[in-house]
């Protein structure tokens, strides 16, 4: 795997993780709109699941289970592409690292020209930076 296909699943485990957490809510919040069953009114048969309450909640267990272990996978890779970039040589390297693909607006990398600013570089500084970054993080990853 090349060093920006790498660091790029930094975003895509935040995004990951978001998703995972809507999906839980969104769950949630359908449970706690069903309404529970009405006794003293005339039933009439219908083959639906009479126990929706009892489906769904196994239904958001089942998941939160499921979602819990793909957050832990992704938790874990995040901490490894930060390891990484602190074994990166050159601390400059590392604070653009760290900007490019650890400090995500939303699920949306730092754009150059943001990072131009904060570290006072020019475009093409901050093109060499990156290109050197990305091999650092390349030689740590292959070896």
């Amino acid at each position: 795997m090349r060093a920006k296909e790498y660091m790029m699943q930094y975003r895509v485990c935040v995004a990951k993780i978001a998703r995972l957490e809507q999906n839980i809510e969104r769950l949630r919040d359908q449970a706690g709109g069903l309404s529970a069953i009405q006794y003293d009114k005339d039933r009439v048969q219908s083959s639906h699941d009479p126990d929706r309450m009892g489906v769904l909640i196994a239904r958001i267990s089942d998941l939160e289970e499921k979602y819990s272990a793909e957050k832990l996978r992704c938790i874990e890779l995040m901490d490894e592409i930060e390891s990484v970039i602190n074994k990166v040589n050159g601390s400059e390297c590392q604070t653009f690292l760290h900007l490019r693909y650890i400090e995500l607006d939303g699920s949306k990398l730092t754009t150059l020209e943001t990072i131009m600013d904060e570290m006072h570089y020019s475009w093409s500084g901050v093109n060499k930076i990156h290109k050197r970054a990305l091999k650092e993080v390349d030689r740590i990853i292959n070896t």
